[in-house]
């Protein structure tokens, strides 16, 4: 709110309406983070480089999918006509709160985990168990099923064209 105070962005029914939007893929970022840092932490990395890891290896691609994500609304936010002098307010405030959430994704969301996920643990030491995610039987199922589909590429395009038809 202060950001759109600050480039003169009121608050009125497309703003908040952007508001609401935005609200559903603020917490994407975070999400990845915190998953990729449990995931990490199941498989024996200690605290502090289970976190290093994922934020040096998911910030480009949350950044990337941040801006395509920004990008789907700049054709509303941008037009010279009508349209685009209503509807600027929801590109702005799009780009203004998915922005400050890639950045806080990878500066406060890793300060939290430490604080809240892991408070009690040492930041040096591993967990004793080191569980592997990928072992479960959901995941081998949906492996394999994976595995066919690829297998069977024009009976898979086939059946995905009747359901989506």
């Amino acid at each position: 709110l202060l950001i759109m105070y600050i480039w003169g962005i009121e608050l009125q029914r497309i703003s908040l309406g952007a508001l609401i939007i935005a609200l559903s893929m603020l917490v994407d970022n975070a999400i990845v983070i915190v998953e990729g840092v449990l995931i990490a932490r199941q498989q024996g990395s200690p605290l502090l480089g289970a976190i290093n890891y994922v934020i040096r290896r998911s910030a480009l691609p949350l950044l990337g999918a941040t801006v395509i994500a920004i990008l789907a609304f700049a054709p509303i936010g941008l037009s010279q006509d009508s349209t685009g002098e209503y509807c600027k307010s929801l590109f702005q405030v799009l780009l203004i709160s998915l922005m400050l959430s890639w950045f806080s994704a990878l500066t406060i969301t890793p300060v939290l985990i430490k604080w809240w996920l892991f408070k009690n643990a040492p930041s040096a030491e591993a967990p004793k168990e080191k569980a592997d995610p990928y072992r479960g039987r959901f995941y081998r199922g949906y492996q394999q099923t994976l595995r066919i589909l690829l297998q069977q590429k024009t009976l898979t395009l086939v059946l995905m064209g009747a359901l989506l038809a």
